[in-house]
């Protein structure tokens, strides 16, 4: 989208806000530090999760003989 598509899309909208109409790529970032956080968060969490599993599914293994103690 370039600026008079962006332009063109604010006031098909109706949007007549002077700091909507000036944003740009390079002026605005909205909710990406917000986003990046969250998804950093969660991937943390599911590496935690399958750590566990991980590490319950070799604990069943070693104690049924599959692996060395």
């Amino acid at each position: 989208m370039n600026a008079e598509d962006y332009g063109r899309a604010l006031g098909e909208l109706g949007v007549n806000d002077d700091a909507l109409r000036a944003l740009s790529p390079g002026k605005y970032i909205g909710y990406a530090r917000e986003l990046v956080m969250n998804c950093v968060s969660h991937c943390k969490y599911v590496l935690e999760v399958v750590k566990s599993r991980v590490n319950y599914e070799v604990n069943t293994m070693k104690s049924l003989g599959f692996l060395e103690q």
